[in-house]
């Protein structure tokens, strides 16, 4: 067809137009984020230089301060962040240690030590029971006070020495010793008191009358009647200048009659 082939050469010349002003665009567009990315690297510098973040505890929060520095600049230029930095430090391992074994070998010298610190932190403390016959005497021990029989005496340290005395009534006291830890309880029997009688008669009426040093009276007829321990005594009759003396026992349950002595007649200057 003569029109269709007169036609055929505009219709090509029209599309290679078209591409060569779309291979110009793409060069434009190129060219133009090239001078963006360039302007921007003017402007914002180089990437940060330098970051100073304080220390911190483990459960503390720090907010970092950032400051930048150019690249090709001698000061230091302060960028606003637009939020701050909070930096979580974790905390430091603080497992603790593995078991400490506590057996200790016996007989070795770590163990005596041990043994030793723990006798000298928390000594062991030993209760000691005193008991008597009869029942209920009086105890009184030497710096750690006393009563009644059976008496517990505060707990001691082993080997603490305890002393004492046990009395009663009609009976002859006595003292004891005793070592805490020894034994458990210790028992003091006490001897009973053995007694007897004095009669006797001093002359004169007015004379001074003492038996083993102590003061006695005659009664309203003249006669001095005392109760006395069984054993040896002594009786002094004293009238004015002279002195009358006589030495004499005493029998359990019996009456010793010494009959009227006069000091005036048988005494001595």
């Amino acid at each position: 067809d003569p029109g269709m082939a007169a036609g055929a050469p505009p219709t090509r010349g029209r599309r290679s137009v078209f591409a060569l002003l779309v291979a110009l665009n793409v060069l434009l567009l190129a060219a133009v984020a090239w001078l963006v990315v360039r302007a921007d690297e003017d402007e914002g510098g180089s990437p940060v230089a330098e970051v100073g973040v304080p220390e911190v505890g483990p459960s503390d929060d720090a907010t970092v301060a950032v400051a930048t520095r150019p690249a090709e600049a001698d000061t230091v230029m302060a960028v606003e962040a637009p939020d701050t930095v909070t930096v979580a430090v974790a905390a430091e391992d603080t497992e603790a240690p593995a078991d400490v074994p506590t057996e200790v070998t016996s007989g070795s010298a770590f163990g005596a030590l041990v043994s030793e610190m723990a006798d000298t932190v928390a000594p062991t403390l030993v209760p000691l029971k005193i008991t008597t016959s009869p029942a209920g005497a009086r105890v009184v021990l030497r710096g750690l006070g006393g009563g009644p029989a059976p008496y517990a005496v505060p707990p001691q340290r082993p080997g603490t020495p305890v002393s004492g005395t046990v009395s009663h009534d009609g009976y002859h006291s006595r003292t004891f010793e005793a070592v805490v830890g020894e034994r458990e309880e210790i028992h003091v029997a006490l001897k009973a008191r053995l007694y007897g009688s004095l009669l006797v008669r001093p002359r004169p009426a007015n004379a001074v009358v003492s038996i083993d040093g102590k003061a006695v009276v005659a009664d309203g007829l003249g006669f001095v009647r005392e109760k006395l321990e069984v054993g040896p005594h002594t009786l002094k009759i004293v009238a004015g200048p002279r002195v009358l003396k006589r030495t004499f026992d005493i029998k359990e349950s019996a009456e010793k009659n010494l009959g009227t002595l006069d000091a005036e007649k048988d005494g001595a200057p």
